[in-house]
């Protein structure tokens, strides 16, 4: 036999959602859950896919990201390509941002059909940037406390009377 056999399309197509990290989803046009990829359920921490199943996807983003979702949805069911951030939790409960991209499935008459939603983790790129973003900040709480330092300085110098605690100029003909 050979073993360079080809695989039949649903083992291709099985092997590269399996292959993926990225959290891949079909959606009714109405948003209701119908399948999740198994890199979706590792990255998502899905314990019990059927218990999600049938479930509404936008009901998964918990306060403004419910909008988001749902305004992604209705674009892809008008026939375009949706794309947002947002953070979610896993199924376990554990926080996470995601990139999220949601795209029309056509049908036979080119009207979409389904949705076809693409989640990809990216909370560590968003710590990383909050990170960048608070040394960044820092770095210029200190510039501006070392440019207060100085004018202080300087003020000090050209008016010692004005420093704090300095001690007034001795009265005009010295001691008495």
């Amino acid at each position: 036999t050979d073993i360079r056999q080809p695989l039949t399309d649903m083992q291709f197509v099985n092997g590269i959602l399996e292959g993926s990290s990225d959290c891949i989803k079909l959606l009714s046009l109405d948003g209701t859950l119908e399948f999740m990829s198994a890199g979706g359920q590792r990255v998502m921490e899905v314990d019990d896919i059927n218990a999600l199943l049938g479930c509404a996807w936008p009901s998964f983003w918990p306060g403004e990201g419910s909008a988001l979702a749902e305004k992604a949805m209705a674009t892809a069911a008008a026939g375009k390509i949706a794309q947002f951030e947002g953070q979610a939790p896993t199924a376990r409960g554990n926080g996470r941002w995601w990139e999220v991209t949601v795209s029309p499935i056509p049908g036979p008459d080119g009207k979409p059909v389904k949705l076809l939603s693409i989640s990809r983790d990216i909370s560590a790129r968003v710590e990383r940037d909050r990170i960048s973003w608070i040394l960044k900040e820092g770095r210029a709480v200190l510039s501006l406390a070392r440019i207060d330092h100085l004018i202080r300085l300087d003020i000090c110098l050209e008016h010692p009377t004005s420093a704090p605690g300095a001690r007034p100029p001795p009265a005009a003909g010295g001691l008495r």
